[in-house]
């Protein structure tokens, strides 16, 4: 007995219910394959290559946070959270994914060491919090956190 294997198949219902996988002709196969490679030669192509590159180049912009900063904020997020460890794990990912989409890391770096040195006590602390100039600093940064929070279902703290 011969068997006969093609590359191409179909599925088509039996009469109990199931499915079978049956061989099916070539004949319009090749003529839509002809078809489809043909739309890929020339501007097509190029036209699909310079959107995969805008959109990579964008998404290189807003992941510009080393892994470093990210681990930091989401282990200190998840440390403040009352809910479970994996639920906290996504929904901190999540607001810092949120806050990258806003500002660059080089801004976020900024914002944080400035709220950062404001929980300084003492006079070192009092010469930042009585700093007028870093005021709109930590209040962007407040924002933008409080933003983010909320997007990702976090609690405000």
């Amino acid at each position: 007995m011969e068997i006969a294997v093609t590359h191409d198949v179909s599925e088509r219902p039996q009469e109990d219910g199931f499915l079978r996988m049956a061989p099916t002709s070539y004949g319009s196969l090749g003529e839509n394959r002809e078809k489809t490679m043909s739309l890929w030669n020339g501007p097509a192509r190029v036209g699909g290559l310079v959107l995969l590159c805008s959109a990579l180049a964008q998404a290189a912009l807003a992941n510009d946070f080393p892994t470093s900063a990210r681990v930091l904020y989401v282990n200190s997020c998840i440390v403040g959270g009352k809910a479970s460890y994996f639920e906290m794990l996504s929904k901190c990912a999540c607001a810092l994914d949120e806050l990258a989409e806003h500002v660059t890391y080089d801004d976020y770096d900024t914002m944080q060491t400035v709220v950062n040195a404001m929980t300084i006590g003492g006079e070192r602390g009092n010469e930042l919090r009585g700093n007028e100039g870093l005021k709109p600093l930590q209040k962007r940064y407040a924002e933008l956190n409080a933003q983010a929070r909320e997007h990702c279902f976090l609690n405000p703290q």
